[in-house]
C-alpha cells in the first residue's frame, strides 16, 4: 500500500530544479567537450551553451521591441497630425524609426486579411518586423543593463 503524504510537503527527487536551468552549468565534473563540438552539424545544444538563456533574451528582445514600437506609434497617433512642414516631416521620420515596426505589422496584416497581398509578402513583412523589434529590444535591454550595472 502506498504511503500518503501531504501534497505541499512533497518534492520529487528526480527534479530538483524549480523554473529553469539557464543559469546552471549541467556538465559533469569530468566532462571534456569534443574539440569540434561547436562546428558539428546538428549540435544546437552544446553543454554549457546557455541555449535557454539565449532564447529568453531573444523573446524579451522581440516582445520588448514590439511593445516599445506600439506604445510610440499610438502616442504619436494621438498627439500628432499629418506632417505638413519640413520640421514635422523630420519628426515623423524620427518617430517612425521606433514606431515603424508596429505600423508595418498593422498595415501588412490589414493588407493580408483583405487578400491584397500574398502569403510570402506577408511573411517577408513579418520577418522584417521581427528583426526590427529585435534590434529595438536589444537596445532596451542594453539600456537596462547599463542602468543596473553602471
Amino acid at each position: 500500500m502506498a504511503q500518503t503524504r501531504p501534497i505541499l510537503a512533497t518534492r520529487d527527487v528526480e527534479t530538483p530544479f524549480r523554473v529553469s536551468l539557464a543559469h546552471v552549468d549541467i556538465r559533469e565534473p569530468d566532462f571534456e567537450p569534443v574539440p569540434d563540438a561547436q562546428t558539428r552539424l546538428g549540435s544546437l545544444i552544446v553543454f554549457g551553451g546557455h541555449l535557454l538563456r539565449d532564447m529568453t533574451v531573444l523573446m524579451f528582445a522581440l516582445t520588448g521591441g514590439l511593445t516599445l514600437s506600439g506604445i510610440i506609434a499610438n502616442i504619436y497617433r494621438m498627439l500628432a497630425r499629418k506632417p505638413q512642414t519640413k520640421g514635422e516631416t523630420v519628426l515623423y521620420y524620427a518617430v517612425m524609426a521606433f514606431a515603424g515596426a508596429s505600423v508595418l505589422l498593422e498595415n501588412a496584416t490589414r493588407s493580408y486579411r483583405k487578400k491584397e497581398s500574398s502569403a510570402p509578402a506577408y511573411g517577408f513583412a513579418v520577418a522584417i518586423v521581427g528583426y526590427w523589434c529585435f534590434i529595438l529590444g536589444i537596445g532596451i535591454l542594453s539600456v537596462a543593463v547599463f542602468l543596473k550595472h553602471g
